[in-house]
């Protein structure tokens, strides 16, 4: 399911998130979109996301994903 807040763009996978480094995958979809996607794990975002304007808020998550594929 992709979750879509003002701390950024995340994947929930088995009840946990993981944010998103590349956000021009999931541009397309709306939060709560369920969808179908491969990614891997990464330590270090160097997308899209790494320079992206968020608030202040705290969200929980498993850390920074690297989407490859979508559907």
């Amino acid at each position: 399911m992709v979750v879509k807040d003002c701390t950024g763009t995340y994947l929930r996978f088995e009840g946990k998130d993981y944010h998103v480094c590349n956000l021009e995958m999931l541009a397309p979809y709306t939060d709560s979109a369920e969808v179908t996607a491969t990614f891997k794990k990464t330590t270090e975002c160097s997308g899209s996301a790494k320079d992206a304007i968020v608030c202040q808020m705290i969200h929980a998550n498993e850390g920074w994903i690297t989407v490859e594929k979508i559907e």
